[in-house]
């Protein structure tokens, strides 16, 4: 079962570039603190520059006969950069501190808390509680775990198993007949041991079919939506 079901819950590479590692991390593409400006911004930075130059130099005496000194205009010029590097960090720290980091670094840990001489992400902190919620959500207001079901074609669930059951089923049926009734099993000539299994894959598909449909009439009774994501994101919260 685990072996039908791991091609199935592979984890794709999203469009935005996240994917997963040799060591099943995923890199979320979090944005650096510092990235170089482009052509707008540094065009912006050389005319703002160029305007103080300007300022302090050329109209220098022009807003002094105005009232406003070298040094009004190095705090006026000084209002927008400070704003903005003190928001940009801060804004960037408290988001970056919302995700990051995964696990706990420092020591001396509160227990059940994500603080102490360290620090842990608030979601990776409370991933259960956050993922609870997110499936909660996400079945009650935007889809059904049903209707999901309802979509599944049976045809589509025999194709992709099929290349598994080719490898495993014959390793399943000697291990129940092994089992079961390990004599007879063990008196049967090859080619008849070959024949059972080649018609137990000629019967998978069917029953593959029956199985898809008795899953959709009880998906709430052998289907936990809750339990899987939060068991996921538990050991891989870098999802």
């Amino acid at each position: 079962v685990a072996a039908m079901r791991a091609p199935l819950l592979t984890p794709p590479v999203s469009e935005g570039g996240s994917s997963e590692d040799a060591h099943g991390r995923y890199d979320t593409g979090f944005p650096p603190l510092f990235v170089r400006p482009g052509p707008k911004q540094f065009i912006a930075l050389v005319l703002f520059g160029g305007a103080l130059a300007l300022c302090l130099t050329v109209y220098r005496d022009w807003l002094e006969a105005r009232g406003v000194t070298s040094v009004d205009v190095l705090k006026y010029a000084s209002i927008p950069f400070v704003s903005t590097v003190f928001t940009y960090f801060h804004i960037w720290a408290a988001l970056y501190m919302t995700f990051y980091p995964l696990e706990y670094k420092g020591c001396l840990q509160i227990k059940d808390t994500n603080t102490g001489c360290g620090w842990q992400g608030i979601v990776p902190s409370k991933v259960d509680k956050m993922a609870t919620k997110a499936v909660h959500l996400m079945t009650t207001k935007l889809l059904s775990v049903a209707e999901v079901f309802e979509r599944i074609d049976p045809g589509m669930v025999t194709e992709e198993l099929d290349p598994i059951l080719q490898r495993t089923l014959e390793h399943i049926i000697h291990e129940a007949a092994m089992q079961e009734e390990p004599e007879l099993w063990a008196s049967l000539p090859h080619a008849v041991k070959n024949e059972v299994i080649l018609k137990a894959r000629e019967g998978a598909p069917p029953v593959i079919e029956a199985m898809m449909a008795d899953v959709k009439s009880n998906i709430k009774d052998v289907f936990d939506l809750t339990a899987m994501v939060v068991d996921t994101l538990t050991r891989k919260p870098d999802l």
